[in-house]
């Protein structure tokens, strides 16, 4: 698994082309969007600072974007 620092980020609603709850990871690039699948709600808020260990899957998640994010798995997070 991946285990980094991120961002929790709202980016608009999934219904109306938005990415919904996502994981901003910063890196050497500059930084990436990761798409949790299993975000729990305690963690829903836009701007927290958490520490986050992720697996990507095999799941999809179709956007109007160059092409689909594959979604991560959150094995462990916490508030920084």
């Amino acid at each position: 698994s991946v285990c980094t620092a991120a961002t929790v980020k709202y980016y608009g609603d999934p219904a109306a082309d938005g990415l919904g709850w996502v994981l901003l990871v910063s890196d050497s690039t500059g930084g990436h969007v990761e798409i949790p699948e299993n975000l729990a709600g305690s963690y829903k808020t836009d701007g927290l600072a958490v520490d986050v260990c992720y697996e990507k899957t095999t799941h999809l998640f179709y956007c109007f974007c160059t092409q689909p994010y594959k979604m991560v798995n959150i094995v462990s997070i916490k508030k920084r």
